[in-house]
């Protein structure tokens, strides 16, 4: 995570750490058991509340920035308000990560 602080800070993005279990709110509005689901619920409260963002990256704790010359603007596609990934090695739709509108 801390290549995507760097990352964040270089390309002047906001860089925003959610840990539910340090808030009582979100453990009410996401009431999921289910941690993968819960961090779903999560992140749509954030664009709720913070309606200022035009997107959100969304990255698990184990990924890292491997080209910080790529811009995440790049990935965007206006018409779609979810953009998930494909791994390279299977071609597997990736739900970990993602950017949301």
């Amino acid at each position: 995570m801390e290549t995507f602080e760097c990352y964040c800070i270089y390309r002047r993005y906001a860089w925003v750490v959610i840990n539910v279990s340090e808030n009582d709110t979100l453990k009410l509005l996401c009431p999921q058991e289910q941690f993968f689901f819960q961090r779903h619920c999560v992140t749509a409260q954030f664009l709720q509340e913070n309606n200022y963002y035009d997107y959100v990256l969304f990255v698990d704790s184990d990924m890292g920035v491997i080209n910080p010359k790529r811009r995440i603007e790049e990935y965007i596609m206006d018409d779609k308000d979810i953009i998930f990934y494909n791994r390279i090695w299977n071609f597997e739709v990736m739900a970990g990560s993602y950017l949301a509108k």
